[in-house]
């Protein structure tokens, strides 16, 4: 059974970390390397950002490599105004609806993100 909590600071520490492991499905790799802050950074300076989840014309919901870097380059620089979920299970897993968004949060050094948790009992 779930129980949600309120919406809280969470500690950016406690999320999964995209420049530690890859957190993505990718198609044409089976075991891709973490993000580097070198991918986001020129991602920045370039002025690449993906605004939104679903691009029809990269196949909707098929996403590459340099389209997840650009979507976590677009929250560095325009931030986000909606919480990220997190679910955190009784075995200490964590899942998460926001890792882009964690993602960045990460990149800015930043210790703390406003999420919806959602804990496991059972």
């Amino acid at each position: 059974m779930w129980k949600r909590l309120e919406q809280k600071l969470f500690p950016v520490s406690k999320l999964p970390n995209a420049f530690e492991e890859w957190l993505w499905d990718l198609d044409d790799e089976d075991n891709p390397a973490p993000m580097s802050r070198d991918e986001v950074q020129d991602c920045i300076r370039r002025g690449e950002f993906l605004m939104e989840m679903f691009v029809p014309e990269h196949g909707g919901w098929e996403w590459t490599r340099e389209m997840h870097v650009a979507r976590v380059a677009h929250f560095c620089v325009h931030g986000w105004d909606t919480p990220i979920w997190v679910d955190l299970y009784e075995d200490g897993d964590i899942g998460l609806d926001g890792h882009h968004r964690a993602t960045a949060a990460f990149y800015l050094g930043k210790t703390e993100v406003e999420a919806f948790i959602n804990v496991f009992i059972g």
